[in-house]
């Protein structure tokens, strides 16, 4: 384990731990004992939130959150919920990971939307249709481009006609009942390869299929240096890479397919089974290297969760995560360095709260994660696979041990997941 990414996990867990508990053993009435999305769901209407099973009884009273407001709800029988719904279950625990719903509140997400990513498919081609709209699917999201939509564009970008897929396009909008996003203003500039970035890529160009035994770090390299991943030994197991080299090359975007290989923007996705010591976590190297951990591979036996797991990698080389959020965290691990980790003020929150610089890395590292787990939705769907396995498939690999699922906590990128299911992907009525 690298010193960063060490790092990283110590600031997931600090997030985690400003985050609301899924459930809870008391049954104070003004508390939701569940609270989190719709994970589960079957034909009869029986459903379960953040892996908590609702029993629903004759008396159970159903509201929906309307502004500041609550409203009743008319409840049919069975009660229809939908993946990815946010519900906030109140009642009591109940046997075998269930709740006994004597309350359900179903939750209204934040439409407020904004990011920056890169285009990656034009679902209606360059041309707006007769309203004038354009849809531009960046970010994990169907954004959509109106007439009123304040657009900006940075040379040698000059007009909506230079509008195409690998652009970057930093936007800010709202998400409406249709789970596309409202784009109120954007700016549009182009998939540059700066001199850093480029030595980046290069600095970690190699063939991971060449990396045997003797390559691998040393304890003292690894734990003075860092761990160096072109140095982690491939773990040779023939279905298992074909396996992988499949599934990551059709899920490889169309505009990406497409490039020439000229194209410097043109990534070349490699993929390379690996044995890291039990751990189910890959890597993404800037070149197109993505490292699958061999225990991964073994427990997702269903192909679209092992799709989810590679289509996150890859959607952090496409976003350049690595690239773009380093520097962020170079000036985080200074800032504490010369004892100014008293707080920051930044975006992202509700208040302007004054956060230490762990908070922020947190918030950072969260952001870059939310965002691979939104497009990598997206990636599958390109290629035929099973949306609805992807947070499953984090889900499993959230417990070291092989458990029922119901027995594991529902890591924060399933949620990521179940939330992208629930409003992208679930047009509302």
């Amino acid at each position: 384990m690298t010193k960063s990414t060490f790092y990283d996990l110590f600031l997931l867990f600090l997030f985690a731990l400003m985050l609301p508990f899924e459930a809870r053993a008391e049954a104070d009435p003004n508390i939701p004992v569940a609270s989190g999305y719709v994970t589960w769901l079957d034909a009869s209407g029986a459903f379960a939130v953040n892996g908590y099973k609702v029993q629903l009884g004759p008396s159970t009273v159903f509201n929906r959150v309307f502004g500041p407001n609550l409203q009743m709800v008319t409840r049919t029988n069975p009660y229809p919920p939908y993946l990815g719904e946010r519900i906030d279950v109140f009642g009591k625990l109940g046997k075998k990971h269930s709740v006994l719903a004597e309350r359900i509140v179903l939750q209204a997400g934040n439409s407020d939307v904004s990011g920056r990513a890169i285009i990656d498919r034009l679902p209606q081609g360059k041309e707006a249709d007769g309203a004038g709209v354009r849809i531009v699917r960046a970010d994990g999201y169907l954004l959509r481009l109106t007439n009123k939509t304040k657009l900006t564009f940075s040379p040698p970008l000059a007009s909506i006609g230079d509008l195409d897929t690998n652009l970057w396009i930093e936007y800010h909008g709202a998400r409406d009942k249709s789970g596309q996003v409202i784009v109120d203003h954007a700016l549009l500039s182009t998939n540059l390869i700066n001199a850093s970035e480029d030595k980046l890529r290069e600095k970690n160009e190699y063939d991971p299929a060449e990396i045997d035994d003797g390559d691998r770090q040393g304890f003292l390299s690894k734990h003075v240096l860092g761990m160096d991943p072109r140095r982690i030994p491939a773990y040779v197991d023939k279905p298992m890479q074909e396996r992988i080299d499949r599934i990551g090359k059709s899920l490889i975007p169309a505009y990406q397919r497409s490039l020439p290989a000229s194209d410097e923007t043109k990534i070349e996705f490699r993929f390379q089974l690996i044995d890291d010591h039990g751990s189910f976590s890959g890597i993404t190297l800037p070149s197109g290297v993505i490292l699958i951990q061999r225990t991964a591979v073994e427990r997702l036996t269903d192909d679209s969760q092992l799709a989810a797991v590679i289509a996150d990698y890859m959607a952090g080389a496409i976003e350049k995560g690595e690239f773009r959020f380093a520097p962020a965290k170079q000036k985080l691990l200074a800032a504490d360095a010369v004892g100014a980790g008293a707080g920051l003020l930044i975006p992202g929150f509700s208040l302007a709260t004054t956060l230490t610089t762990a908070q922020v890395g947190a918030h950072l590292l969260l952001l870059q994660q939310r965002q691979r787990s939104r497009v990598s939705l997206f990636l599958m769907e390109d290629a035929g696979y099973d949306k609805s396995q992807a947070p499953i498939a984090w889900w499993l690999l959230a417990s070291k041990k092989t458990k029922p699922i119901d027995e594991i906590n529902v890591p924060e990128r399933s949620k990521t997941l179940y939330e992208a299911l629930g409003t992208t992907f679930h047009p509302q009525t």
